[in-house]
């Protein structure tokens, strides 16, 4: 049969051998994170805003629904429209999609009675490991967001996922030094007791080999890795992909009782305020094709 491309396909490969259905079972049977309606649409173009009406967007959700059935979907952003206009109707879309488990993105303390308004239970929150990342994505210092999240956190009752950016480059100042990440989820799992936190690459340069070191460190300080998450870019460099090093980062993250990583079905993504290009998101066929190598792998 033919390698699979969406959930589906990969049920009906798993099937086909007892020993990789028992596999995937000892992992947990994980799920994508669906984020095709809000960073897979974020990074377009403002003209491509008539064509995403929220009639389109939610004809995307039920494809997403249908085909890939994910564990969560991230349903837009409540954003400012003279920011991310494409992103405007996402409390309609939200409501329009009527699902408990979809998550919206809230940039500050400010938004939390939208969320409060429209009954929400899950929210994503964001934050990186650079000041300059931060302030030009939100006009706030990392300890200004800080104060934001402790305030949500205090306030809202219900699931929060955390990003943090710039894992670990930062698309204006580079390189990010893995102690300055260490201390950031140190604050927020020990500090603000957060349990979801989505470690993302911003830039999509995170390389194999400084991934491995990352977690080794993050052993070290005694997190377990079962609350982490990972948005991870498939760039392009010279037109020559770096799928081979994505797909080795989430055979390392599975390892690691890691399970949990943000898909997208369009083949954009990156943020739009920080970066003057796309950074396409991690697809569904690479997400089930590093899947499917992994199982087989596991079974040799």
């Amino acid at each position: 049969m033919s390698d699979p491309i969406c959930y589906k396909s990969f049920i009906n490969w798993l099937n086909t051998n007892q020993n990789y259905k028992l596999t995937y079972e000892l992992i947990g049977s994980p799920r994508p994170f669906d984020v095709t309606l809000r960073d897979g649409l974020q990074s377009l173009v403002h003209n491509k805003d008539s064509v995403f009406t929220t009639e389109k967007k939610y004809e995307i959700y039920k494809t997403i629904i249908k085909k890939y059935n994910p564990e969560f979907i991230e349903i837009g952003s409540i954003v400012s429209p003279k920011i991310l206009p494409i992103l405007a109707d996402s409390i309609d879309l939200y409501k329009k999609c009527n699902n408990e488990n979809n998550y919206l993105l809230i940039p500050n303390f400010s938004k939390l009675s939208i969320i409060k308004d429209i009954k929400c239970k899950n929210i994503s929150l964001i934050t990186s490991v650079s000041d300059s990342f931060q302030f030009k994505n939100t006009r706030k210092s990392i300890d200004e967001t800080k104060e934001d999240i402790k305030n949500i956190i205090l306030n809202f009752e219900g699931n929060i996922k955390l990003y943090i950016s710039c894992i670990d480059n930062c698309p204006q100042i580079g390189p990010i030094s893995h102690e300055k990440i260490l201390s950031e989820i140190e604050y927020y799992y020990n500090e603000l007791n957060i349990r979801n936190i989505c470690l993302s690459d911003t830039c999509g340069s995170l390389t194999y080999e400084s991934f491995i070191d990352l977690v080794d460190k993050i052993k070290l300080i005694n997190i377990p890795y079962e609350i982490f998450s990972l948005h991870l870019h498939v760039n392009n460099l010279s037109n020559k992909s770096n799928k081979s090093n994505t797909i080795k980062i989430i055979h390392e993250a599975l390892d690691r009782n890691i399970t949990s990583f943000d898909v997208s079905l369009l083949e954009t993504g990156g943020c739009s305020v920080t970066m003057n290009k796309t950074v396409p998101n991690l697809s569904y066929k690479i997400y089930y094709q590093a899947l499917v190598d992994y199982i087989i792998s596991k079974n040799k």
